[in-house]
């Protein structure tokens, strides 16, 4: 797999990163066209939530054409989110930042970063990866705990910390087209949260407690529950139980 050419377009204002990217793939705009915003207006987060961005955080999203789009769709959160905690330990090596199943990134227990996956429903078409991180602020949410990078004395330029965002997912992408989903599973779990830690799932109106217990081949969660009976989920919201906050950034 040949390293992805990325074309960054930086706007001072969109109200959505991935709603523009969206609409540049149904223009037939070429893979590798990556759209950051130094204020996001709409942002958009999973399960219908709205994404805050304030100036200084970093709001963008990238645009990729893989020949099979769904069996990229299942790697691509793991690569992403590998992706995104690479950039940030490498400009601030900490053991406080981990991974959380599927792809939400942690420092000190609280989400930084926030990963959005679309896609076209042909089975040959777009997927866009859209990413915001916390680098000078957390917003408030209710019933949310964001962190930002500035938490730590660490707050890089946006743009830089895209660029070194996207030279990382092209070196996973390259990664598993070589070495397959095994290499995904394992790099995931070298810098998720240890096996063992208490999750919360929530799937519709379903809440299921256990201990971490790994992956499934198919990248699914792995969850220890009672009785020692091991629970596999596809999809679901997960949360870490029992954490220690922090005192909010500002």
């Amino acid at each position: 797999m040949s390293k992805i050419k990325w074309r960054l377009r930086i706007y001072e204002s969109l109200p959505s990163t991935s709603a523009f990217c969206k609409e540049q793939a149904e223009a037939g705009a070429a893979e590798g066209l990556a759209v950051m915003a130094r204020r996001q207006t709409a942002g958009r987060g999973t399960k219908g939530r709205v994404w805050v961005a304030p100036p200084g955080n970093l709001s963008f999203s990238l645009l990729l054409r893989p020949a099979d789009v769904v069996s990229c769709l299942k790697t691509l959160p793991f690569l992403t989110s590998i992706a995104v905690y690479e950039a940030i330990h490498a400009l601030l090596p900490t053991t406080e930042l981990t991974l959380k199943w599927p792809n939400d990134i942690l420092l000190r227990g609280d989400k930084v970063s926030g990963i959005l996956i679309e896609s076209s429903p042909a089975p040959e078409g777009w997927v866009v990866v859209g990413i915001g991180v916390n680098i000078r602020s957390a917003p408030e949410m209710p019933g949310r705990h964001l962190a930002c990078l500035a938490q730590l004395g660490l707050s890089p330029a946006p743009e830089a910390l895209a660029k070194m965002i996207m030279d990382h997912l092209s070196a996973g992408l390259a990664a598993f087209a070589s070495s397959g989903a095994d290499f995904v599973r394992d790099a995931w779990l070298s810098r998720a949260h240890k096996i063992g830690t208490r999750l919360a799932v929530t799937t519709g109106d379903d809440y299921t407690e256990g201990l971490f217990h790994g992956l499934g081949p198919e990248g699914q969660l792995l969850l220890l529950t009672a009785g020692n009976k091991v629970k596999s989920f596809l999809s679901g919201e997960t949360s870490m139980m029992l954490q220690v906050r922090d005192a909010p950034c500002h």
